[in-house]
């Protein structure tokens, strides 16, 4: 059986996927490994392998199956240690070793020679014999006595160790030249426990050593021993190189991965969908906030229901938060995803509406610019007051849209196009008025001034004068029917 994590939001992140399974107190590290299968990765809690994944597709799957794990561990085992003692390791421990041992020859030589030499006058003898010298108290000689005793116990355990440590880089050697993976493994476990018993036995050794020559100076020759951290280092050096390699249990490791892929598998599916729905929220909320305010700038519109959605999301999250059991956190993960879609919707719509409802309040601003310079100039004018009709009507139906976009309703840019468009008329005939308004000025003034011509020439041809004869006559004779003209 296999779990398979998924991740809906295309190729998942490894890294995403390991830490999916990791409990808040561990570190996470990842290495990847070749196999038959193809390439997996072992994951390694606190640097302890625990879970291996598998690509699959875009994804990532944790092995639970026992056969396929015993599978990849072999192959990651074998792929360790060809790695970490291969020829050039192996060179190395060599150069180590001999090091070691040109810096121990004499320290060895000396010890033997004062152990084979150990009869009457000698030091070896006396300390044997807990002889009383003049200045050494009595438990100054059983202290002796007893560093001797340590010396010679800890001289046969480091002989002892020396030999299972040139038998062990001996083994090592032949089974890498032979790639034999599970012979180079058996070998460096013998090395890594004669370097281990090495250290042991000459930190005692080296102890013993100072102890005596402090009284007995010259008691093992001119050579002398090494100082115990000079041998320690070259030690530690030796088992640095082969310490993974030696510590690489295949049945623990497999018996491990088992139990902790199948116990881990609901918490990480939980955790990962966690880790990605998260980061989703993160995007979709840094999206939302920018967009809040810029509609706000524009007419201080409020998207309510874009910032209802964020917060349905929100809760959302927090269910899966929550989520105990493999069913819950499927429920609550296709609950989030399909609000999630939804929001992301709104996002997208309201971003691509933006450009064009900037464009209709610009619109918007001019016609009311316009008409409220025409207003000026013309009062109530007829003209004026049917433009500012026309603008209060359309500005109702900006208005309705802007109540769709409040309420998170898909509103597409095309819906506000004719608005706009109609806006710029209002404000093209605002204008427009002020030019006829001038061709009527000119008409009337010309007209009065004609009118006036008029009047005068009239009033120069009444002007009273003296009166004639044939005037007098005229007034005082009556119309005869036949002077009226003819109609």
């Amino acid at each position: 059986m296999m779990l398979l994590i998924t991740s809906l939001s295309g190729a998942a992140n490894i890294t995403i996927v390991a830490k999916a399974y990791a409990y808040s107190n561990e570190t996470v590290s990842i290495e990847s490994f070749p196999a038959d299968s193809g390439n997996l990765s072992m994951i390694k809690m606190n640097e302890v392998e625990t879970i291996i994944l598998k690509p699959a597709g875009d994804d990532f799957t944790a092995i639970i199956d026992e056969t396929a794990i015993k599978s990849a561990v072999n192959a990651y085992v074998s792929n360790k240690i060809s790695s970490l003692l291969g020829s050039t390791a192996v060179n190395s421990l060599s150069r180590i070793y001999g090091d070691l041992n040109k810096t121990l020859a004499p320290c060895r030589k000396g010890i033997a020679g004062f152990f084979k030499f150990c009869g009457l006058g000698t030091v070896c003898f006396y300390i044997e014999h807990k002889t009383q010298f003049s200045g050494i108290s009595a438990v100054t000689v059983q202290q002796l006595f007893d560093l001797k005793q340590q010396l010679n116990t800890s001289f046969i355990e480091m002989d002892s160790s020396l030999v299972l440590l040139e038998k062990g880089l001996q083994l090592l050697n032949d089974a890498s030249s032979a790639k034999d993976v599970q012979g180079i493994q058996a070998a460096s476990g013998s090395v890594y426990s004669g370097l281990q018993k090495l250290r042991t036995n000459y930190e005692k050794i080296y102890s013993s050593y100072v102890g005596i020559v402090s009284y007995f100076p010259y008691s093992f020759g001119l050579g002398g021993c090494p100082p115990y951290s000079l041998v320690n280092g070259n030690a530690t050096a030796m088992m640095n190189v082969i310490g993974q390699s030696s510590q690489l249990d295949s049945a623990g490791m497999m018996a491990r991965i088992v139990n902790e892929s199948g116990r881990r598998a609901t918490y990480a599916l939980n955790k990962k969908a966690l880790i990605e729905r998260e980061s989703q929220f993160v995007t979709i909320t840094n999206k939302t906030i920018p967009l809040q305010r810029q509609f706000s700038d524009v007419r201080g519109v409020d998207l309510v229901g874009l910032t209802l959605k964020v917060s349905q999301l929100n809760l959302s999250l927090k269910s899966l938060h929550e989520a105990k059991t493999e069913k819950d956190v499927k429920d609550a993960i296709a609950k989030f995803d399909e609000q999630y879609n939804s929001t992301q919707q709104t996002v997208a719509a309201v971003s691509s509406l933006l450009p064009e409802y900037r464009a209709v309040e610009a619109s918007r601003k001019n016609a009311s610019e316009a008409i409220a310079t025409a207003y000026k100039r013309f009062g109530s004018d007829s003209r004026v007051v049917s433009l500012r009709d026309e603008f209060f009507a359309l500005k109702l139906k900006l208005e309705e849209e802007e109540k769709n976009i409040v309420a998170g309703k898909t509103v597409e840019p095309t819906a506000l196009t004719p608005i706009k468009e109609k806006f710029n008329q209002l404000a093209v005939k605002a204008a427009s008025l002020g030019e006829k308004a001038q061709e009527f000025d000119v008409v009337v003034v010309a007209a009065i001034l004609v009118i006036v011509v008029v009047v005068v020439i009239i009033i120069l041809f009444k002007i009273p004068g003296k009166p004639s004869a044939s005037s007098e006559e005229e007034r005082s004779t009556p119309l005869q029917y036949s002077q009226i003209p003819p109609t």
